[in-house]
């Protein structure tokens, strides 16, 4: 957390990577300075859609740059070069080792075992993540008004992960701004979109969100790690609806504790609906 500075008066910083810069601002400052924040990073990204597959997910990561995003982005490079890759799309790079004689017990440990190295990565850099899938058929059997209430899917789910970071960061989220980064290629797409319509919807985002960017994920990391969320977020309400267990990779993803996730079929999208009214 930010240091509590006592002899502060009047000028509010808002800090974004280091603590040289803090030291900097203090030495030139000094009592001036009433409150030291720190801004917040996130990144997301999408997976599946509800025109052409039976589930979606919406995932993220967010953390400090000082702190959690530097660790990050200190091995993320190590893990890339582990698995003989310079950008993990996760649906490609399992698709390029996928092998049809395994077994379904087999190929899920294959995957954890492809996907360990940005595991490690992410469960030792204390980043946190989020992510929220739903079920499409689920989604298409609900009445017009309760499809008004929850937003068109993928607002749906880009609303319950930014409801998961606003519990995470609770009052902190008054002084330390938040920004977001989405895939270049998406500034005309789905979760951008869904992004502006949840903006428009809640105050509490309104509030939080103080700037968006658009980053080409072959070179930003965070992108590619919120891709193998959305990705395994995705597999996971698959499962269960197949009556199977979750996959080992998300199991592991999770030991970490910082983990959040939502799985949405045709009842818990009926209980979220009950909880969004007035």
């Amino acid at each position: 957390m930010p240091p509590s500075i006592s002899s502060v008066q009047s000028l509010d910083l808002y800090l974004d990577f280091s603590s040289e810069l803090l030291d900097w601002q203090l030495s030139v400052f000094g009592r001036e300075i009433r409150s030291v924040n720190f801004v917040m990073h996130a990144a997301f990204d999408s997976s599946g859609n509800c025109a052409s597959d039976s589930t979606l997910a919406v995932a993220g990561y967010f953390g400090y740059m000082e702190s959690t995003w530097a660790t990050f982005s200190n091995f993320w490079p190590d893990a890339l070069r582990q698995a003989g890759i310079k950008r993990l799309h996760t649906t490609d790079y399992l698709s390029a080792h996928s092998d049809s004689t395994l077994t379904e017990t087999e190929t899920d440990l294959k995957v954890y075992e492809l996907l360990r190295p940005f595991i490690d990565v992410i469960n030792r850099s204390g980043i946190f993540g989020i992510s929220a899938a739903l079920d499409c058929p689920g989604y298409a059997r609900l009445s017009a008004e309760q499809k008004r209430v929850l937003g068109m899917p993928m607002v749906a789910c880009f609303e319950l992960c930014m409801e998961s970071i606003v519990a995470n960061v609770g009052q902190a989220r008054e002084t330390q701004p938040l920004v977001i980064t989405f895939d270049l290629e998406d500034q005309l797409g789905p979760l951008y979109g869904a992004f502006r319509r949840v903006k428009k919807r809640r105050d509490f985002v309104r509030n939080l969100v103080k700037g968006i960017c658009f980053v080409d994920d072959d070179i930003y990391h965070p992108l590619q790690a919120a891709d193998m969320l959305a990705y395994l977020g995705q597999r996971t309400l698959k499962n269960r609806i197949g009556g199977k267990k979750e996959p080992l990779a998300m199991e592991m993803l999770r030991g970490s504790g910082r983990i959040h996730t939502g799985l949405f079929g045709y009842e818990g999208l009926i209980d979220r609906y009950s909880r969004l009214l007035p």
